[in-house]
């Protein structure tokens, strides 16, 4: 196999890979890697009459702003998911966690990418503050929004990536657990 970094910065390495398949021809093949990331889901109240936080932020291939569970990469080599979930729901929301709960993983897009996405939860919520964006976060918006509105959010679109669905599945098996 040859292979050639064609992008390579803090963010992500895109590949090309040349390989030839098991019937002998001849294939190029394009990814990207990058690190694991974390998304981080909250719940304030009950299963029924709940509240979760989610964060609006422009997604440029898109093209568009979408809702999403608070998500950021981290080094899962040498960082806890929790520690990174916990610092990551204060960076993107304000919000400071007490105990969460690594609920599971998942691959972003494994025909795409080798990033895995690990998810953690919490209800408990020791304090609500300022948001402490990155630079690279500008304009992301949260919202405090009831947990019954994230299914409506998903149908009409405003939620519709891969990760939303999936939080959307792990946001489910937490609350049976609560």
């Amino acid at each position: 196999m040859q292979r050639r970094k064609l992008v390579d910065n803090k963010w992500v390495t895109f590949l090309e890979d040349k390989f030839n398949l098991a019937n002998g021809s001849e294939c190029t093949y394009y990814h990207a890697q990058k690190t694991d990331a974390v998304m981080v889901i909250v719940v304030e109240g009950t299963a029924s009459e709940g509240f979760t936080y989610i964060v609006n932020q422009h997604r440029h291939p898109i093209g568009k702003s979408i809702w999403q569970f608070p998500i950021g990469g981290f080094n899962s080599t040498h960082e806890d998911p929790i520690d990174s979930a916990k610092k990551e729901l204060l960076e993107e929301t304000g919000v400071k966690a007490g105990e969460m709960e690594y609920l599971g993983s998942f691959y972003a897009d494994p025909g795409f990418t080798n990033q895995k996405i690990h998810v953690c939860a919490s209800n408990e919520i020791l304090s609500v503050g300022q948001q402490q964006l990155e630079n690279t976060e500008h304009g992301l918006i949260c919202k405090k929004v009831e947990i019954s509105s994230i299914a409506s959010l998903i149908d009409s679109g405003d939620m519709g990536d891969g990760w939303g669905l999936s939080g959307y599945y792990y946001l489910q098996k937490y609350l049976s657990k609560l």
